[in-house]
């Protein structure tokens, strides 16, 4: 069982109280996710990394607590042929619950729209470059973004796109498949506090300026993969570079994507509070 309490963001003092507190039964492995006024709360594997194929969600405000069991039959891309057996929820949003089908691809916004329907101009519904039927593959929600990967003939697109009309507001085009890189976070997805700045793995994006970067592996280049941590509201992010023994750490002003080395002894922060200048 999970136990939920909920505190007013302004809270001050020694007694502080919550507002609530909320009871999840059979909350198994939890992960945590949330638009503002509604928490999902998924409870599956550690192998879906934070996504989950039931799901709780949670109104803040009221303490209602509504399940959803068996994402699979949420679902709504299933290529001919395979099941939507690997369905997860993925996020949750202003325009509804965000689903991912782990057993051959696809997304949805649930009742709104779906992946093959809102293809981006230059890809094809069904990939050709990759192990999957559906191309497209949603990996977790930012407010009014979902972040995507799409492949193509010139290697994986991340994309934000946005969460009620599936329109793709940003790109970043990566030379390699940096799934791996994402997925051994168990939160893979970190918005600075101001919430312009996203960082998944390698890739950067700037929602002010409509802008993204990939800092994968590029072998043609030389150039190793960094895998981004955390960013603050200035546009400064810090990482690790991928297969680094001893791990070499690194900071990237977003602006320029041009990684600089730090001191061996470095700690990085993993997390910034709102407001914080460096």
């Amino acid at each position: 069982m999970a136990q939920l309490a909920i505190y007013a963001a302004d809270s001050q003092g020694n007694a502080v109280a919550p507002l609530r507190e909320i009871s999840l039964p059979d909350a198994g492995v939890s992960h945590y996710m949330g638009d503002g006024h509604r928490l999902l709360v998924t409870n599956g594997s550690y192998q879906d990394g934070p996504h989950g194929t039931d799901a709780a969600i949670v109104d803040v405000a009221t303490g209602k607590v509504t399940e959803r069991e068996n994402a699979f039959i949420d679902m709504r891309v299933c290529p001919p042929g395979r099941s939507c057996s690997g369905a997860v929820y993925v996020g949750i949003s202003e325009d509804g619950l965000v689903l991912a089908n782990n057993n051959g691809g696809g997304f949805t916004v649930l009742d709104k729209w779906t992946s093959p329907d809102v293809t981006p101009e230059g890809f094809d519904r069904q990939e050709k470059y990759g192990n999957t039927d559906c191309n497209g593959r949603a990996y977790g929600v930012v407010d009014t973004h979902i972040l995507t990967m799409w492949s193509g003939s010139q290697g994986p697109t991340w994309m934000l796109q946005d969460t009620a009309t599936g329109r793709v507001d940003m790109k970043a085009q990566c030379v390699s498949y940096a799934e791996e890189s994402l997925w051994t976070w168990e939160d893979h997805i970190v918005v600075s506090p101001n919430g312009r700045y996203v960082i998944a793995g390698p890739v950067a994006f700037d929602r002010e300026q409509k802008k993204g970067f990939c800092l994968d592996w590029d072998r043609d280049r030389g150039r190793k993969g960094v895998s981004l941590t955390s960013v603050t509201d200035n546009g400064m992010a810090y990482g690790i570079v991928e297969e680094s023994d001893p791990q070499v750490f690194v900071q990237v002003r977003l602006d320029t994507a041009e990684p600089k080395v730090l001191s061996p002894n470095t700690v990085l922060p993993s997390c910034r509070a709102t407001g914080t200048p460096w």
